[in-house]
């Protein structure tokens, strides 16, 4: 948190950073005023009270994946009955994890386990399936985000998709020769 003047206009401003977000407020040219927004400001971020912190319910991800699931895929998606195959494995990983709770990091490990996992014996899960779960899981958060459920950052933002290697080796049969 810091005050400063800004010499063109000769007033204070208040600056502060609060879940990795910068905010800033004009206060005026009062210096004493700056720092008794600045004081209030602090008590009320240690209280959990500042004014754009809002508390995320304490609802499971299984809880809402079955809302979503429900109320928008099988409304909106035409292949929703894949999203609801995938939704189990989800629910395993993060079943009854508030949605508040869950972190990039989390995620990460989630899509480490897919990697290594085996569909069928000697064939393990491809990229573009690992995709497609992220993909899900992202679309999750975002429509929680909407419906005011989760108030955090979505934590899927900044994942990056695997490189998917859709080719296919093809062999000319004697006709094309």
């Amino acid at each position: 948190m810091a005050i400063f003047l800004k010499k063109s206009t000769g007033d204070y401003y208040v600056d502060l950073y609060v879940k990795g977000r910068r905010k800033r407020w004009k206060v005026g040219p009062n210096k004493r005023q700056a720092e008794l927004v600045e004081a209030k400001l602090k008590v009320e971020i240690v209280e959990g009270k500042f004014m754009d912190i809002k508390k995320s319910s304490n609802i499971s991800f299984s809880e809402f994946a079955d809302r979503y699931i429900t109320e928008y895929s099988k409304i909106e998606n035409k292949s929703w009955y894949k999203d609801e195959e995938r939704i189990k494995l989800l629910k395993e990983e993060f079943g009854t994890m508030p949605l508040s709770n869950i972190e990039m990091k989390d995620i990460i490990q989630f899509k480490a386990k897919l990697l290594n996992r085996e569909k069928a014996p000697g064939k393990k899960i491809r990229p573009a399936t690992v995709n497609r779960y992220l993909m899900l899981l992202k679309g999750v958060f975002s429509r929680a985000i909407d419906w005011g459920i989760f108030h955090g950052v979505n934590p899927c933002r900044n994942m990056k998709a695997l490189n998917e290697n859709n080719k296919k080796d093809r062999f000319l049969n004697a006709e094309e020769i």
